[in-house]
């Protein structure tokens, strides 16, 4: 556009920020010494996937690749031919301090853990481009990335994980299988968990918008929390359409867009809204959101219903304001192999029920705590400390089970927190002292301890104290609030957008009675 017109604007500006930073990245100017530009030389690079020849030679491979691919998908974003395709300042200084979170926070885990493979933005057909770049792990059944919870402790957040596989004929016509954990508890595939409080999570069941006429699936943007919104409508309830938007309608706690709740239903005949949950598990334990907002101008009429469940009443009266979103929950778990949910007018109103939106979650309880913090402390200082190169000290040290660090083996009945009983750190060329930490706790019978195969290592605690202080240094370890665990029995590469299963076998879902069930999404 710049050639064009002679005049800058944000799209040039970001453009010309993303040849700075390939510059950056790669030590390379904008112009070649044979004239060309560097992306001439960069693309072809690119796509070949070998980080390796563009980061700067004169670091001899000692970076972080996860930091580095980070950076240079970042550039990437900055170039596209057409302006409107280039990504905004905010979002590339974002990504930008993604990079050196990644550099910080995954200090602790080998750098050569998975390899980044990245299908160029600029193509003009493929995959959307959040799903061109995908980390394989060719290497270990275990491997770890670290998620920062910016907000801290005691909040929530919303977690989605997405894979998409190529071609699958390039894995001979199978789907690569492997294991989830979200912290040390095995994440249900074919669902997304959301935080609820310490003692449990909720799995999403299926979330519904009643009487969208577009019948659009509606996320970001229109969802500032990128919740996925499926449409719902059934012929014997008839839509309501609000007859201007506004920000009200997002305005409560759980921050609905407000194109979810400008549409609801009410019933085309009779006084009430039924619809059921079939072909559950009755050791399931369901919680249901249910939103609400009057529409219509009800011009001194009156709206009002109750919520009952298998014909008793467990929420309301409920009033709807005009214009205005509410939210009502049950207060507890829901468990029943039938669940039938009834909105009954009641004796005082004049109009039917209605409902803009709902929210189905299935409880989850994590039983399981981590590995004792102070154990994770301290085997975690001695990889720092020490440089300890194995590809499977990563995540929890303890758990899953079967997927804990080499050469640990610790206590677990499947309730406590583990603890580290046996650590063999022997023939690792270790070398300065052993910490006087370990020294106490193999003395005490706590831990049983081998270091055999380290010559240059100091077993005693007669070491000088200047070694001492040299090598028991305390390494800072940036621990993360969640770490997700990938764990495969053989070598895959992650491309693959996951069919979501069922685990109870039989399918469930939502529908109104005596109609087609709605299956989960």
């Amino acid at each position: 556009m710049y050639r064009r017109t002679g005049q800058l604007t944000k799209e040039s500006d970001v453009y010309s920020f993303g040849i700075v930073l390939l510059e950056l990245i790669s030590s390379r100017p904008a112009k070649m010494e044979n004239g060309s530009g560097i992306l001439n030389w960069f693309l072809p690079i690119f796509e070949s996937m070998k980080i390796e020849d563009i980061v700067d030679p004169r670091l001899l491979g000692n970076f972080n690749t996860h930091s580095a691919w980070r950076a240079v998908e970042t550039a990437m974003s900055c170039i596209p031919s057409s302006p409107i395709e280039r990504k905004t300042m905010s979002y590339v200084v974002s990504e930008l301090k993604e990079c050196l979170k990644l550099k910080i926070e995954m200090s602790d885990t080998s750098s050569t853990t998975g390899i980044t493979i990245t299908q160029p933005i600029g193509t003009a057909t493929g995959p959307p481009a959040r799903l061109r770049t995908v980390r394989s792990f060719p290497e270990g059944v275990k491997n770890c990335y670290n998620l920062p919870a910016e907000q801290g402790k005691d909040n929530k957040y919303l977690i989605r994980a997405v894979f998409m596989i190529g071609d699958v004929q390039d894995y001979n016509d199978q789907f690569p299988e492997f294991k989830l954990y979200l912290g040390v508890e095995e994440w249900p595939i074919d669902n997304s968990i959301y935080n609820k409080d310490q003692s449990g999570s909720l799995m999403l069941f299926n979330r519904l918008n009643f009487g969208s006429e577009t019948n659009d699936i509606v996320r970001y943007q229109d969802d500032e929390l990128d919740r996925i919104w499926n449409p719902f409508i059934w012929s014997g309830w008839e839509s309501i359409k609000a007859s201007y938007s506004t920000s009200a309608l997002s305005g409560n706690e759980y921050r609905l867009p407000a194109k979810i709740m400008e549409t609801a239903v009410k019933p085309v005949n009779g006084t009430s809204l039924d619809f059921y949950l079939k072909g559950i598990d009755s050791s399931q334990q369901f919680y249901m959101y249910f939103n609400f907002a009057e529409l219509e101008e009800v011009q001194g009429q009156i709206r009002q219903f109750t919520i009952s469940l298998n014909n008793n009443t467990i929420i309301g009266p409920i009033e709807p304001k005009y214009m205005s979103s509410q939210t009502n929950f049950t207060q507890s778990s829901l468990s029943w192999k039938e669940l039938n949910f009834s909105l009954n007018k009641t004796n005082q109103s004049t109009l039917p029920p209605s409902i803009n939106a709902l929210e189905i979650y299935i409880r989850l309880e994590f039983l399981q705590p981590p590995t004792e913090q102070t154990d994770v402390d301290s085997v975690k200082n001695i990889k720092t400390v020490y440089q300890v190169r194995k590809s499977s000290w990563q995540g929890d040290p303890c758990l899953p089970r079967n997927y804990s660090w080499d050469g640990l083996i610790c206590s677990n009945n499947g309730y406590d927190a583990p603890t580290i009983t046996s650590l063999n750190l022997s023939g690792n060329k270790l070398t300065g002292s052993v910490p006087s930490s370990l020294l106490s706790k193999s003395n005490d019978g706590t831990l049983t301890l081998s270091l055999d195969g380290n010559p240059d290592l100091c077993k005693s605690s007669s070491c000088s104290t200047e070694s001492k202080k040299k090598m028991s240094v305390a390494v800072p370890v940036v621990a993360s609030l969640a770490s997700v665990s990938f764990a495969s029995g053989a070598i895959f590469v992650v491309y693959w957008h996951f069919i979501r299963g069922r685990r109870h076998g039989k399918p469930a879902g939502v529908k109104p009675n005596d109609q087609e069930k709605i299956q989960r999404k």
